[in-house]
């Protein structure tokens, strides 16, 4: 749709528009980019895990993303806050709570 070959030069295209949508793509071991809707690029490294099952970890992202969002993170803590919740997901199974996700991320800069 766009011509383009790369998630860097997709973002390009977008901020030359004159306004452009929050947008994230995860690129699983290699983290998630996202632009904001000032143009601003940011690159957040994912979680060195061992993946116990695969299924789910786009949507715990997702489901992260917003949350974070929502309760007022800039787009690089919820990037960060969101692959938290997928390691946890994808490492241990079962759905994760606030405080598996807080430890995660308080671990995580120590």
């Amino acid at each position: 749709i766009w011509g383009v070959d790369s998630i860097e030069a997709g973002f390009e295209k977008l901020q030359q528009l004159p306004s452009r949508p929050e947008t994230v793509v995860t690129r699983g071991e290699k983290g998630a980019i996202g632009l904001d809707v000032d143009g601003k690029i940011y690159e957040v490294a994912s979680f060195t895990i061992t993946p116990n099952n695969a299924v789910g970890a786009g949507d715990s992202f997702n489901a992260g993303y917003l949350f974070a969002r929502r309760n007022g993170k800039s787009m690089q803590e919820s990037i960060r806050f969101a692959h938290a919740v997928a390691a946890i997901r994808i490492s241990e199974n079962p759905l994760p709570t606030l405080a598996q996700v807080t430890n995660l991320l308080g671990d995580a800069h120590a």
